[in-house]
């Protein structure tokens, strides 16, 4: 049985890979008691599998295989797109539900009532359609600004969708309900977006100009009276930005916890080149490049900014390392996924940082996978 609380918690949490274009997967079910996500390394991305944190182990299906899964409320079941279209699988009847070509992700449950998704067919203009479950009607659609969205985050109270949309670095927050597409912010900078408080209220982040001086701003909008206010934000972060001659390069993700008491950020830092070092032999050498680091940090630290803490970090990172996180609908735990050459690893804490635990490995094969 799906109880209203488990709507709420699962509202909160639909955006919680906030400010991240991949297409992959990382999701814990609506009861928190497994975490949903593509295998790894690269070749098998679209296989997806379910780590259930109660029992230490891993269930596969030979059903599961797409990207941008999403769990039914009830935990019993998983959207994902196969490449074609949208796919409903039960997982435990191991059965396809319901099968919808042309539906792209990204997805978003209305609760039992249906999912929102992108419909192009050939030359058709993109469309955000409201699509009924389990009969597979399309209900109604919009055509949104620009068709560039990544996530949807669901509005339970107009049965609507906040999303970003426009140019490739230049996105701002539209809500889509009622047949009409509404903007939201007009300053071109918006990298993240998340809901809190069963979906009355959005959270967005906003690229700063120079990291140097702010790290970003963060925002609340709620949506029953259309107020928006800045909230209370630090612009350095003393182990992010402490001062102009430290500050990352990138945000490549902001997350706010579904309750709204805290943040996680995934920054990207590079060094500036260092000359290379001269050989103490005179003699002819070969010219050397400058030097420069990367490295890649994840952080968490309460909504103001206060407490700020270091989860985990690569030192030197390669540009496809990296980490990838996402909350539990209780806002209790942190799932990362740590991403290396060769060997991708799924850990959890505690949304403080602490308490780490290693769930599972991912070895790169020595030969590529054929298929």
């Amino acid at each position: 049985m799906v109880t209203a609380l488990s709507y709420v918690l699962l509202f909160n949490s639909i955006a919680s890979l906030a400010n991240t274009d991949t297409p992959y997967t990382l999701e814990f079910s609506p009861d928190g008691t497994k975490i949903l996500t593509n295998s790894y390394p690269p070749q098998a991305m679209k296989e997806l599998e379910i780590f259930d944190i109660t029992t230490n182990s891993t269930i596969t299906n030979p059903l599961l295989s797409g990207f941008r899964a999403k769990w039914f409320p009830d935990g019993k079941k998983v959207l994902f797109d196969n490449g074609t279209g949208a796919i409903v699988i039960d997982i435990e009847r191991n059965e396809i539900i319901l099968t919808k070509n042309f539906m792209k992700s990204p997805y978003v449950w209305r609760g039992e009532m249906g999912f929102v998704a992108l419909q192009k067919e050939r030359d058709e203009e993109m469309k955000i359609v409201w699509i009924a479950y389990p009969r597979g009607l399309v209900e109604t659609s919009v055509e949104p600004p620009y068709g560039n969205i990544s996530y949807f985050v669901y509005l339970p109270a107009t049965d609507g969708v906040a999303f970003l949309d426009g140019m490739k670095n230049r996105k701002n927050v539209y809500i889509a309900a009622f047949n009409t597409v509404r903007q939201v912010t007009t300053t071109d900078d918006v990298i993240s977006l998340a809901s809190i408080e069963g979906g009355k209220k959005l959270v967005w982040a906003r690229q700063s100009k120079n990291m140097r001086y702010i790290l970003t701003t963060l925002w609340k909008y709620d949506v029953r009276i259309l107020a928006v206010e800045r909230l209370p934000f630090p612009e350095r972060i003393p182990l992010i930005n402490p001062n102009t001659r430290q500050a990352p390069s990138a945000l490549e993700q902001i997350s706010v916890s579904p309750d709204g008491s805290r943040v996680a950020i995934v920054a990207r830092f590079t060094s500036a080149p260092e000359p290379p070092k001269q050989p103490r032999v005179r003699k002819k050498a070969t010219p050397q490049k400058a030097v420069q680091k990367s490295w890649v940090a994840l952080y968490t630290m309460n909504i103001n900014g206060t407490n700020a803490r270091l989860i985990r970090k690569i030192e030197p990172a390669k540009a496809w390392e990296g980490f990838l996180m996402t909350w539990s609908p209780d806002s209790s735990r942190i799932a990362v996924i740590e991403r290396l050459t060769n060997l991708t690893s799924l850990f959890l804490y505690n949304a403080d940082g602490s308490g780490k635990i290693k769930l599972k490995d991912w070895q790169k094969p020595k030969t590529p996978l054929i298929r």
